[in-house]
């Protein structure tokens, strides 16, 4: 088995286990159209059958999809460790205010971000879908972070930043 995968700039996805299985996995974690390819080959290098491709189309179905992707991104070694910058993204409700800074970042009821991942927002009931989550965490560089809001509260302005937690140098 021979996988294969043409993917949307930013994206830094791999088959897991590895691309030589059978039934590996990948994780399409940018938003963007993905080519995945597929040939096989026998024991005596023969092939098999006919190589295959399918095409998808990775398009988020929140109201507000927020996806910070950055150059400079470190690749995985083998054992999935990354040593790039790590950036951390951060979506700041009006209300967020911050002491140290003044401007609401790191806020822990009002800012979306890895320490507050999924605040309740808007109504206290949970079944109502109403509130930002950070969908998707970025550590040692491998990015993408993303956060994402399904039904963002009519009339509001929210902030959208960035934090250079480390550069790794």
């Amino acid at each position: 088995y021979h996988w294969e995968v043409e993917q949307p700039i930013g994206s830094a996805s791999v088959f897991r286990p590895s691309g030589s299985i059978s039934g590996p996995t990948i994780d399409v974690n940018v938003v963007g159209v993905y080519k995945i390819r597929l040939s096989v080959t026998d024991e005596g290098g023969t092939e098999s059958c006919v190589p295959d491709e399918v095409t998808v189309f990775v398009n988020p179905t929140e109201a507000l999809f927020i996806e910070l992707l950055w150059q400079g991104r470190a690749p995985e070694d083998p054992a999935g460790n990354s040593t790039g910058p790590d950036l951390d993204l951060h979506f700041a409700h009006p209300f967020a205010f911050d002491d140290e800074v003044g401007e609401g970042w790191f806020d822990r009821t009002f800012d979306t971000f890895w320490y507050n991942p999924a605040p309740n927002w808007g109504q206290l009931d949970p079944t109502v879908d109403d509130d930002p989550v950070l969908v998707r965490e970025s550590q040692g560089g491998r990015g993408p972070e993303v956060i994402a809001m399904s039904n963002p509260e009519a009339g509001t302005t929210y902030r959208v930043g960035v934090h250079l937690w480390d550069d790794h140098g």
